[in-house]
């Protein structure tokens, strides 16, 4: 069977656990254990989501040349589930869903369509900035 951390989901992430009393890969996070192609990383980055510096700007050591093997990996680059299921204009907008009426009543955010943010700059991982347990 291939390694675990080269197994790429429907969900836009890899393989991170397999499901209990069998050997099907999954993801936890996402609860998803369709097995797709790999996309194709060549040239892109990953960020870590979690490590900044104090200014709020992702500290530069925390870009690597994206990879199935970095943890938690996702994939965010063109006809991902991430560029089609997120909303380019709020982050609480997803496909087939509306803005939380918490954000419209505070003014964060006022009603609109959703419309799909597309590839992002960058794939995200996490580092172990904020520790492993």
């Amino acid at each position: 069977m291939t390694e675990l951390n080269q197994i790429y989901l429907a969900c836009g992430c890899k393989a991170m656990a397999v499901i209990t009393g069998t050997s099907l890969p999954s993801c936890p996070v996402h609860d998803c254990h369709e097995i797709v192609p790999s996309p194709n990383l060549e040239g892109r980055m990953a960020r870590c989501e979690y490590s900044t510096l104090r200014n709020g700007s992702p500290h530069p050591s925390n870009y690597q040349p994206s990879s199935l093997a970095l943890p938690f990996f996702i994939f965010k680059g063109e006809d991902s589930p991430k560029a089609k299921g997120q909303c380019a204009i709020c982050p609480f907008h997803h496909q087939g869903s509306l803005p939380p009426e918490w954000a419209i009543k505070k003014g964060v955010v006022k009603p609109h369509d959703f419309t799909p943010h597309g590839p992002f700059e960058y794939d995200s991982y996490y580092c172990g900035c904020l520790g492993w347990d």
